[in-house]
């Protein structure tokens, strides 16, 4: 249950099941990953995310205990635009994976303006845990459609209405990084996640610290208001991110209280391939 709180607070929210870690499970695809790929020129926005894989380290105390990588990949063709293909994993380490271990994949097709997402795709495998799960974003109709994978091996259709244009929880971190953040002011977020829900984030202060790229300027911000995803706190606990103070907003650290004191999440490694 402790692995359960810390390693995802980088990718998606855990549910619980008795899935037995020896059976057999199918598997589902999202149409997305299907789509055309395309190259990028000088006019695609956002182009400093091209390529950009980060590295973190997970820990609760002293203790280290998993990895999570966050890589966008390529570009791709979607209802004639042009989005980028984001992918996360996450990972135990050392002593924690033999007594819980996680496999973790998460995708999302995010336009690269950054204004939206087209869809998504988690696959989720942790201990005696496993769940995939799809969604589609349809503009054109204002509807979205998918397919969710359970530990009895039964697939289900979803689908219905949307309200207007929307995040992933993959995407939105991306969206962050794109804003001009403003200390004492609310950020809102649009997502869906079989559902419209707002995330709200607040730019709490300017502070510098300490990283392993040496001491950076960074924005404080902590999320509000959420239902499940990379910035959404446990009921009755807080998180905190810190964001490089420039204009690539990277990502430098997580922290998160737990039932148990708290876990950090930090940036170790950020290139290019």
């Amino acid at each position: 249950m402790v692995f359960k709180l810390i390693i995802n607070v980088l990718l998606i929210s855990f549910l619980s099941s008795n899935l037995k870690a020896t059976e057999k499970m199918k598997t589902i695809t999202c149409p997305l990953e299907n789509a055309t790929e395309t190259a990028i020129d000088e006019t695609t926005p956002n182009k400093t995310f091209y390529k950009e894989k980060l590295e973190y380290e997970i820990s609760w105390g002293i203790m280290n205990v998993g990895k999570s990588f966050i890589h966008i990949d390529r570009t791709a063709l979607i209802d004639g635009n042009t989005a980028y293909h984001m992918i996360s994993k996450a990972r135990t380490s050392g002593m924690v994976k033999k007594f819980y271990s996680v496999r973790d994949i998460n995708e999302s097709w995010p336009d690269v303006n950054f204004n939206r997402s087209y869809g998504y795709l988690k696959k989720l495998q942790e201990g005696k845990y496993f769940y995939n799960e799809w969604l589609v974003f349809d503009y054109e109709n204002m509807t979205y459609r998918g397919e969710k994978l359970n530990k009895k091996n039964i697939v289900r259709k979803v689908k219905n209405k949307l309200q207007r244009d929307v995040h992933d929880v993959l995407s939105s971190l991306y969206y962050l990084r794109t804003l001009k953040l403003e200390q004492g002011k609310d950020v809102l977020v649009n997502v869906n996640t079989k559902r419209d829900w707002q995330l709200r984030v607040k730019v709490l202060k300017k502070e510098k610290i300490k990283t392993p790229f040496g001491r950076r300027k960074c924005i404080v911000v902590e999320p509000r208001v959420g239902n499940e995803g990379i910035f959404v706190p446990k009921e009755g606990k807080k998180m905190y991110v810190w964001l490089t103070d420039d204009k690539e907003r990277i990502p430098v650290m997580l922290k998160a209280e737990i039932f148990i004191g708290s876990i950090k999440a930090e940036l170790v490694k950020r290139k290019y391939e």
